[in-house]
């Protein structure tokens, strides 16, 4: 029997999302024969008006060298474009299609995302409708969509009228942690620095606790949008709070800071997942978060404090409660690490065979 041709779409940057698609490219180039397209664009190009060209140009008149090249193949699996969300030319290809649809075009669809944009964005985004119809249809002609949680599946049936598969996403657990790496006062959070991501609740929650007992804050971003940076230093300052932002950071670095951190903090806006929470998970870090996003369907009443709304005062009780209990802390500390592994990469990989076999 010949091996199986999967083409397969990408076009991210780094994050959780890439993450995903590494662990899955490396797994799937180990059984079958693999190719990988992404834009065509050059980061050099991406001006709005660029954008639309490009999208405009393949969406309705795709390269047929491209479609060819990737019917020829016996499955097409797309992930995310930061560009145009769906792969652009997707309508245009017959073989069975797999599309990794961890969020949708949230700016549109969201009210809380509609909420907090500013007048320039909301032209931006007005400029950027036909985007919004190009993936509306792309996304409808795949012939499964894997969502990466209830919520996520919920926000695609609205968006698109469609239903997903629900794969929660995987994590690799860390075999060991340095003894040379040790812990430090400081809480952690992690994720694109931007308004979404609700950073400024942490940096006002770390400020209510008392400076004797005061953490340093650290926070990591794979993207940083510079005026909100700006905005949560200047905060930062104001309350006294020892706040740290390291941008493009390795995973290395990353992983020695999620070693070295007590506590892992996150009050984002309606977050699709949050990858990000079980990779703190798997460090054993304690969770304390706003009860929003879709990592809540893996979390229960051991692996940390939910707060039921963004309540800086709330969310510094919990920080509180929890930096202040060492047998809590440990009980937290340890279920959270049990909890973890059960969200190992062997078993995304077995549910995304088993999809493949069946498309077959």
């Amino acid at each position: 029997m010949s091996t199986k041709k999967i083409a397969i779409f990408q076009n991210l940057p780094t994050g959780g999302g890439n993450t995903i698609y590494e662990e899955i490219k490396r797994y799937l180039d180990s059984k079958y024969k693999v190719q990988v397209f992404s834009d065509n664009i050059s980061n050099n190009d991406v001006s709005l008006i660029n954008i639309l060209i490009y999208s405009f140009k393949n969406f309705f008149f795709p390269k047929k060298r491209i479609i060819d090249e990737i019917n020829s193949s016996d499955i097409f699996i797309g992930f995310h474009s930061w560009i145009t969300k769906s792969p652009i030319y997707m309508r245009g290809i017959r073989i069975p299609k797999i599309y990794f649809c961890n969020e949708t075009m949230r700016e549109f669809y969201e009210y809380s995302h509609k909420k907090i944009q500013t007048p320039k964005e909301k032209i931006i985004n007005f400029i950027r409708l036909p985007l919004k119809y190009f993936n509306y249809i792309n996304t409808r002609s795949s012939d499964i969509i894997i969502s990466d949680s209830k919520k996520t599946n919920i926000n695609i049936s609205k968006a698109y009228g469609v239903t997903s598969k629900i794969i929660y996403p995987g994590v690799n657990i860390p075999i060991y942690r340095s003894r040379s790496i040790r812990k430090k006062n400081q809480i952690i959070s992690v994720g694109a620095i931007n308004r979404l991501k609700g950073f400024e609740v942490i940096v006002k929650s770390t400020g209510m606790i008392p400076k004797n007992r005061r953490p340093k804050l650290l926070i990591v971003g794979n993207g940083s949008n510079i005026s909100y940076e700006k905005y949560l230093i200047k905060l930062a300052m104001e309350l006294s709070v020892d706040l740290s932002i390291k941008v493009n950071i390795s995973n290395k670095q990353l992983n020695q800071h999620y070693s070295e951190s007590q506590l892992f903090v996150y009050t984002p806006i309606e977050e699709p997942f949050g990858m990000v929470v079980l990779e703190a998970m798997s460090y054993g870090l304690p969770i304390v978060a706003s009860n929003t996003g879709g990592y809540t369907e893996i979390l229960d009443k051991k692996t940390g404090i939910l707060v039921e709304a963004r309540d800086p005062k709330l969310i510094s009780v919990a920080i509180k409660t929890i930096l202040g209990n060492k047998s809590l802390y440990n009980t937290y500390a340890k279920h959270v690490k049990q909890v973890a592994k059960r969200f190992s990469y062997n078993r995304v990989l077995q549910q995304l065979d088993n999809i493949i076999h069946h498309l077959q």
